[in-house]
């Protein structure tokens, strides 16, 4: 019997007939697949354990999911690096690279690894080869990784302090600093404020205190948190009152760390702050950061004639931007 002629076939038995070499093709592969399955050997080792505590909070720079090595397979993956080549800040070894060693580092680690890791930190070298924000994120993952290091707490504690207060570091790392140091203390605090507790609050206390607003920001920040917490002795409660109200009263603090301290004094109900707040939020000489933070602040503190009358011309005002905070500090206020 002759084959029929394709050419001649209908349009609907030409769909039909290419239909089914689609589904043979289809199932050879598959049948080839499930032959050769990818063995876990032949994939590059990926850690994806939670960290012991999954409350932990994660300091972030970089824009991939930290501690995790994600790979699609063997093709894809590559041969990891040798430590010393991974952290040697003379090398040329690509950002990149250096980075994906770090992220696959396992949630536990040999002594030595934590004190390498360490020392990379510690470096107060600069190499060309990096950019300062790349520099910058490698040794914030770092300190992620040795965060998780249960046996190594007291010497990156100790790492830490240096670090937050040697000002010839760069600030961005001295505020790093503070934040894994307060999420360190966070995760090893005890219920309550303890004499233990505040004395590792002394690198916070001294930012509160210092020059750098910036890191006296981030300081009230994590003040405000263990306060909120139970766990901020009432000493510290007040230095963190007086610093707030200092920084907020002080014209020439940074717009961003000033904000801060209109926040941290609505949170803390300070009333001495409203009448700063007031006249920051009607005024359209201050930045818009600035201004939403000191209307927010007004939420906070109680209402007034002045204030109401306030957040009611800016709810309507021209200022789109300002409409949704003056809003929501006036239902909080009539709430009340």
């Amino acid at each position: 019997m002759s084959q029929p002629d394709p050419t001649s076939m209908k349009p609907h038995r030409l769909r039909l007939l290419a239909a089914a070499l689609i589904a043979l093709g289809a199932a050879i592969v598959a049948g080839l697949l499930w032959e050769t399955p990818t063995q876990p050997e032949e994939v590059a080792q990926v850690w994806t354990t939670p960290p012991a505590n999954p409350e932990s909070p994660v300091i972030t720079t970089a824009p991939t999911i930290h501690r995790i090595l994600e790979s699609t397979g063997a093709e894809d993956a590559e041969s990891p690096l040798p430590l010393n080549a991974a952290l040697d800040l003379e090398g040329d070894v690509p950002f990149a690279e250096r980075l994906a060693y770090i992220h696959s580092l396992p949630d536990r680690i040999p002594l030595h690894v934590s004190e390498s890791l360490a020392a990379f930190v510690a470096d107060p070298r600069e190499p060309t080869s990096l950019t300062r924000s790349q520099l910058l994120a490698l040794r914030n993952d770092v300190l992620n990784v040795l965060r998780q290091q249960e046996d190594f707490r007291e010497s990156l504690q100790e790492l830490l302090q240096e670090l937050a207060a040697d000002p010839a570091r760069d600030i961005t790392l001295r505020d790093y600093a503070l934040q894994h140091l307060a999420a360190q203390i966070i995760d090893h605090s005890p219920s309550a404020a303890d004499d233990g507790n505040s004395a590792q609050w002394a690198s916070h206390r001294t930012a509160i205190r210092g020059e750098d607003d910036s890191l006296a920001a981030t300081a009230m920040l994590h003040f405000l948190s263990a306060a909120r917490r139970g766990t901020l002795s009432s000493e510290d409660q007040s230095e963190l009152a007086a610093a707030a109200l200092r920084l907020a009263f002080n014209e020439s603090t940074h717009p961003h760390s000033r904000a801060t301290a209109f926040q941290v004094c609505g949170r803390l109900s300070i009333t001495e702050a409203r009448d700063p707040a007031l006249t920051i939020a009607a005024s359209d000489d201050q930045s818009f950061p600035l201004r939403i933070a000191a209307i927010a602040t007004l939420g906070d503190l109680g209402p007034t004639p002045a204030v109401l009358n306030l957040l009611r011309e800016l709810e309507f005002g021209p200022e789109i931007r300002l409409r949704v905070p003056a809003t929501s500090s006036l239902h909080r206020l009539t709430a009340q």
